[in-house]
């Protein structure tokens, strides 16, 4: 097995690569994407290769999202809506300690919008049948039969990417094929993987 790498020598082996990283995909997705004018004039652009417009500006379900008591969430996640962004990004773990969590507090609204949004969240277990039940239980939350964009959440320079590239990777990969996530960018997959290959192979 692999050692797994130390925070210090992540950070240190990591600088370079991610520079490099994060600059090609600046480039590849953004730059060079045409901005077109959505509802209320929301800039958009095309998500990737998908042909999906998104707004520049997405809406974040997290700690500041669920800080907001109910009957005022409504109205703020209803005026970003109205405002013209399309992009909601939430994740099993949002409020998952509260009474209702993130992907429940959108499961109430998102059945009238599901189709003229894009929908991410994000799967945290690295066991392959754990992250199974866990996406089925984001679905059942958000009451929808399919995300459009789902994540491997939260991946940590101790995490064995072998692991997790033979485990719950190789589950996504069987999702996007079976349309539970019609579309999925995996950055920080990609990432980790690359500064972990320079560091292992100078």
């Amino acid at each position: 097995m692999e050692k797994p790498l130390s925070r210090r020598k992540f950070i240190k082996s990591s600088s370079t690569a991610v520079a490099a990283i994060s600059a090609a995909n600046l480039f590849s997705y953004c730059a060079t994407a045409p901005t077109t004018t959505g509802k209320n004039g929301m800039p958009m652009r095309t998500l990737g290769k998908t042909g999906e417009r998104i707004s520049i500006l997405g809406y974040g379900c997290g700690s500041q999202f669920m800080k907001m008591p109910d009957g005022e969430w409504q109205p703020h996640l209803a005026h970003a809506y109205q405002s013209g962004i399309n992009y909601f990004d939430t994740a099993s773990t949002y409020g998952d300690n509260e009474k209702i969590s993130s992907e429940q507090r959108l499961g109430t609204v998102i059945p009238e919008i599901r189709k003229d949004i894009m929908l991410l969240t994000k799967i945290h277990q690295r066991d392959p049948e754990k992250a199974r039940a866990e996406f089925e239980r984001s679905l059942q939350r958000l009451q929808t039969d399919h995300v459009d964009v789902l994540l491997i959440h939260d991946i940590k320079p101790e995490d064995e990417l072998n692991q997790i590239e033979s485990g719950v990777y190789k589950l996504i990969t069987e999702l996007k094929s079976s349309k539970n996530g019609a579309f999925y960018r995996f950055f920080q997959y990609g990432q980790c993987r690359t500064i972990e290959t320079t560091h292992r192979k100078p």
